[in-house]
């Protein structure tokens, strides 16, 4: 996540920090402010917003990045769609509009 932050500092212009979390500080972020938009859309669909299992996935997730476990390059991008996979500056110039809103608050 850390040159994630780099790629997205290049491409913003400006500086762009990530703070690693320990489990339970992930479970609280991934259960409130950080997936505000999914968390309504969620209500909207179905009255309730994430339960624990969600949670879970979204904690145990970033634990498998954090720890390396989906460091692995595999051929399934190219096998799927029959086009080569993107690098993430490649689809960081080519999608602006995908991060344009972490420009407007600057």
């Amino acid at each position: 996540m850390a040159e994630t932050a780099e790629r997205l500092s290049a491409a913003l212009g400006r500086k762009i920090t990530y703070h690693a979390q320990t489990p339970q500080e992930a479970r609280t972020t991934r259960s409130t402010s950080r997936l505000e938009k999914f968390e309504a859309e969620r209500r909207m669909l179905t009255g309730h917003g994430l339960d624990e299992y969600e949670v879970d996935v979204f904690v145990t997730h970033f634990l498998q990045i954090a720890t390396g476990d989906l460091a692995n390059v595999s051929n399934t991008v190219p096998e799927l769609t029959g086009h080569p996979a993107q690098s993430l500056e490649h689809y960081l110039s080519q999608h602006p509009d995908s991060y344009g809103h972490l420009l407007r608050n600057v």
